[in-house]
């Protein structure tokens, strides 16, 4: 027996064996940092428990499929070597309350199926929580991408707490599964969709006129391609797109000329012309407007003739009245618009 346990131990042991440990394996090693396991945290420690047991090469350990070999074969002491190492990460990553439970089992998995039986049930409470947190995540001041994520972890923690049913008989042909996380995936989709700021209402109503419904990671690029693209023309993403606060500034503004909103003299195309662009009223008011510039020349015309008989101290006064009255911003006069000569032609 002695003999069999020397030559176990001298043997040279495979690196995709589970019976391999490396130098720097050791019974004190932390696999979960801070988050040790306590009542309320064992969904995200087995995830991360179960990870590293994967890394290792020693999840066998705890789920049953390695048990253990019978007396006198040559691996029982190899096992027992690795089982005791399993159990020690698994004592390291809880807190000193759990320690003293676990403290008396024999084998890394008799500890993984007591804590099992302890805490992997459905919570109820939590899973309603859950389910009105995600109703109230909006995006807000978040990006897309922040947004998203947000979302995700929410959605993590819901499948641990109240995992979707999955078939076990491996008889199945009707792909329940397939549509039962189909159906999950498209609430996550509606979940996303909901919560997106208002400047994003055009892609959305894009998106669920998709049919079929696009995946859940293929909308939430298209939701970012459109979020970028907002970033790159400048406009700000706070409730409403960046053309309704450009009208909505705009709307404030009154012509002192036409009387209408929406622009002021400087705009005023009554005033200043219709540009050929517009085609609405070009060709209904281009006529009008030339009109309106021949009056002018007509009565400058007209006015120039009568001013000769006017003294110096009467131009002057009537430059002064028009000087006011541009500053004013009133409504010119045909008979005064014409007065435009400067005061050097006067002299002579």
């Amino acid at each position: 027996m002695a003999g069999d346990q020397s030559q176990s131990s001298n043997q040279t042991i495979d690196i995709t064996s589970p019976y391999f440990l490396t130098s720097a394996d050791h019974p004190g090693q932390n696999f979960v940092g801070d988050n040790l396991l306590k009542d309320g945290n064992y969904s995200d420690w087995k995830a991360e428990m179960t990870n590293a047991l994967f890394t290792k090469n020693k999840f066998c350990f705890v789920d049953g499929t390695l048990p253990i070999p019978d007396e006198g074969s040559n691996d029982r002491v190899i096992w027992q070597r690795c089982n005791a190492m399993v159990r020690s990460w698994l004592v390291s990553s809880m807190n000193k309350e759990l320690k003293n439970i676990v403290k008396y089992a024999t084998t890394a998995r008799a500890i993984w199926d007591d804590l099992k039986e302890r805490f992997d049930k459905e919570n109820a409470p939590r899973a309603y929580e859950l389910r009105r947190t995600i109703t109230s995540v909006h995006q807000e001041i978040m990006t897309v991408s922040a947004y998203y994520t947000k979302l995700r972890g929410i959605w993590d923690e819901i499948q641990s707490v109240s995992p979707s049913p999955s078939c076990t008989c491996n008889r199945c042909t009707c792909n329940v599964g397939k549509s039962l996380t189909d159906m999950r995936d498209k609430e996550k989709l509606y979940d996303f969709l909901m919560g997106l700021n208002e400047e994003y209402s055009g892609i959305r109503s894009q998106i669920l006129s998709i049919s079929p419904l696009p995946s859940l990671v293929a909308a939430f690029h298209m939701v970012n391609v459109e979020s970028s693209a907002f970033q790159v023309s400048g406009k700000k993403q706070q409730g409403k797109s960046w053309a309704t606060n450009r009208r909505d500034d705009r709307s404030n503004e009154e012509c002192a000329y036409c009387k209408k909103p929406g622009h002021t003299m400087e705009g005023c195309f009554e005033l200043i012309g219709y540009p050929d662009w517009w085609t609405k009223k070009a060709k209904g008011s281009k006529n009008q407007t030339n009109r309106f510039k021949d009056q002018h020349k007509t009565a400058a015309v007209h006015d120039h003739k009568h001013t000769a008989n006017l003294s110096r101290e009467d131009i002057e006064h009537l430059l002064q009245l028009i000087k006011e009255s541009k500053a004013k911003d009133t409504k010119p006069i045909a008979n005064t618009t014409g007065l435009t000569l400067e005061e050097p032609d006067w002299d002579g």
